[in-house]
């Protein structure tokens, strides 16, 4: 008996996925629009883009859903943006820990940036030599990078800042961090007082949505670096503006913001203290489908076999 299972995904990504998929198994396209919501009847199994992938999702759950499926796998990491309904299944899961070395690598790359003070120090002509080497550069060791979500993102960021000789601080939101981490557990306050680079990288949650408003960045300390490679949804944007101007952070390193893109015109695009990104720092070059496709393929195996599933998406916590 074949299992058919429905996708969204565009047909040079079906392309490249077929050839691996287990004998047995095959794919059904099902193009969505704002007056047609359907699954196919015989599918069990549903892969999903977010929204932000030019796929449409009703607000209002269609009628009938979830259908005959038992289990739908997220592509994206985050699950914030898709609507709940589409989470009333038998299973869940999603692309956890697919981009989390690319991310916490540009994370990385933002701080030593900063601290070897990239690119202010390339010089173009020789009256710029012996000015530049009046202006010590910075370094990672002995300063310390706090962490506020240490899932698999939070955990790379730690596992690469580290041997740099940081003092690596971690929140999370068990109180806890796994055994043999890189980092040292922290309460928040304690993240936000000590941090020299504050990287936020916790999901997107009714209790994360702007918990970096005025109070958070002022408890900062003075010259800190904000770095956001989560949502831009959990940070209150005027407040680092304000913190900004007023000289109590050197620098936001920002990959993502709210909305996005922001509006021509908007602050942060010419602002000397802000290094804004398109929301790319999950890119590692080569195939961007590759690590995705692969947990895809694992875990429809897994579903064919009747195995546990990987990366099952906690619906109370909301990733």
């Amino acid at each position: 008996m074949t299992l058919i299972i429905a996708h969204h995904l565009p047909d040079g990504i079906v392309r490249q996925l077929e050839p691996k998929l287990p004998e047995g198994v095959a794919l059904a396209g099902t193009p969505q629009k704002p007056d047609h919501w359907q699954v196919p009847g015989e599918a069990t199994a549903m892969i999903l883009l977010p929204p932000h992938g030019g796929v449409y999702y009703p607000p209002e759950k269609p009628a009938g859903w979830p259908f005959g499926l038992r289990w739908v796998q997220a592509v994206s990491t985050g699950v914030d943006d898709y609507p709940k309904w589409v989470w009333e299944v038998e299973s869940a899961t999603c692309g956890r820990g697919t981009q989390s070395n690319a991310i916490a690598e540009f994370a990385v790359a933002s701080i030593l940036a900063l601290e070897k003070r990239f690119p202010e120090v390339w010089i173009d002509q020789g009256d710029d030599w012996h000015q530049m080497q009046n202006n010590p550069l910075g370094t990672i060791e002995g300063k310390t990078v706090g962490i506020i979500g240490f899932g698999t993102i939070g955990q790379a960021i730690a596992r690469r800042a580290a041997p740099f000789g940081a003092n690596v601080l971690a929140t999370s939101r068990s109180g806890t961090l796994p055994a043999g981490s890189a980092a040292q557990f922290a309460t928040l306050d304690d993240v936000l007082a000590q941090s020299d680079h504050l990287v936020l990288a916790a999901p997107l949650t009714p209790e994360t949505r702007g918990m970096m408003h005025r109070a958070a960045f002022a408890r900062m300390k003075k010259d800190a670096h904000f770095v956001n490679i989560a949502r831009g949804q959990m940070v209150d944007q005027d407040a680092l503006l304000e913190a900004l101007n007023n000289g109590h952070l050197r620098m936001a390193t920002l990959d993502v913001t709210d909305p996005e893109p922001l509006p021509n015109g908007h602050p942060f695009y010419s602002h000397p203290k802000v290094r804004l990104t398109p929301h790319m720092s999950w890119g590692k070059g080569g195939n961007p489908f590759d690590a995705i496709g692969g947990l895809i393929v694992e875990n429809i195996r897994r579903f064919q076999n009747g195995q546990v599933l990987l990366n099952p998406i906690d619906r109370n916590a909301g990733y």
